[in-house]
């Protein structure tokens, strides 16, 4: 502004030079004109004496306006030069109005306020740390941004299909909601012949023991009962009255159902039962034998009195010691005086001196034959 008011001081006082100067050449000019001749001017020159000492005045006043406006100019030139512009006109361009310089103000202090926020942040810890780190592998970076654009790409598709797959349920569910509405009755008759069929199959506890056991087992096991009465008869026999068999509703291992089961108990120890597996080997082949001959007992009974004439008993007699034995071949003696044909296939010398008709099976070089 005082650059301004300066430039506006000079500028005027030039132009009152220059019009002074130009009124004294004007005054010059009258002064000679229209005299030809030295004398006919020094009579006029004469006559115009207080004009001329005027123009001289004006004049000197002029020269001392001219040296005052070149000192202003040169003024000028270097505090415009001192505040960053290249000369008085450029730094009179750069002149703003006060709008302008309110709206430049209100971006100074915007300007300011980031300045002080970004300051806070280059003084926080994390931002300090962060700094001190090694600079970033900036491949690896666009590397991995690469990579994670294609996985969320696939995530994406991925989120979509599940989508649309949960749509497709949604309606499946209302499909089914819709039915389960129309259907209560049908559902209701369902529960309760499901119900049915679970207990039938066995495969829900039922009755006072809550042992699962299928309608078929539960059949099956009285028949049962009758065998193993049966053939406890003939075990108690050959085991000199030390075992029976009795049948139990236990389940088996894992989900097996109960209703056939066999027991055994040992007259010594009466207090239990065990397991048919925890017999010897020749107590195993005197209860299957018991079982067989219970069992051919029991189908006896049911066909009106019609008994199986014919019972083969496969090797399993080696397993038995002398006093079992003795009982075993005790029983076959017993039914074989009832009527049947009891055939043994058997290596035991016992069993060889026991019984006297023997059929023998000879193997030779053209194959085996027969020998009675």
């Amino acid at each position: 502004t005082t650059v301004q008011t300066s430039l506006s001081g000079l500028k005027v006082t030039e132009a009152s030079a220059n019009e002074l100067l130009a009124q004294t050449q004007a005054t010059l000019d009258t002064a000679r004109d229209g005299h030809d001749t030295v004398a006919g001017r020094l009579g006029v020159v004469q006559a115009e004496h207080d004009a001329v000492d005027t123009a001289i005045s004006a004049r000197t006043a002029t020269h001392a306006a001219i040296t005052h406006i070149a000192e202003l100019r040169q003024r000028a030139n270097a505090e415009a030069t001192r505040v960053g512009f290249a000369n008085p006109d450029a730094a009179t361009a750069a002149i703003v109005t006060d709008d302008e310089l309110d709206r430049l103000q209100h971006t100074v202090d915007h300007l300011a306020g980031l300045d002080k926020n970004i300051n806070v942040v280059l003084h926080d810890a994390d931002v300090v740390a962060a700094a001190s780190q090694p600079p970033v592998d900036l491949t690896a970076a666009r590397t991995a941004v690469a990579n994670a654009q294609v996985g969320r790409d696939a995530t994406l598709t991925v989120v979509n299909g599940i989508e649309s797959q949960l749509a497709a349920v949604q309606r499946c569910a209302d499909v089914v909601a819709d039915a389960d509405t129309q259907g209560g009755a049908l559902r209701q008759r369902h529960q309760v012949v499901h119900g049915l069929a679970q207990l039938a199959g066995g495969n829900q506890a039922g009755g006072a023991s809550g042992v699962r056991m299928s309608l078929t087992n539960y059949v099956l096991s009285a028949r049962l009962t009758e065998v193993t009465d049966a053939a406890s008869t003939r075990l108690a026999a050959m085991t000199d009255g030390r075992y029976t068999l009795l049948q139990t509703d236990e389940s088996g291992h894992g989900a097996r159902q109960g209703g056939l089961g066999i027991e055994v108990r040992d007259t010594y120890a009466p207090e239990r039962t065990r397991s048919t597996q925890s017999l010897s080997g020749g107590e195993s082949f005197a209860a299957s034998l018991a079982l067989a001959l219970g069992l051919a007992d029991v189908v006896a009974a049911e066909s009106g009195g019609v008994s199986m004439e014919t019972l083969f008993i496969d090797e399993g007699f080696g397993t038995l010691d002398d006093e079992a034995l003795n009982g075993v071949l005790d029983i076959l003696d017993s039914l074989r005086s009832g009527g049947r044909t009891v055939g043994v296939v058997s290596h035991v010398a016992t069993m060889k001196e026991r019984i006297t008709t023997h059929v023998q099976v000879v193997g030779g070089p053209q194959g085996s034959h027969i020998r009675q």
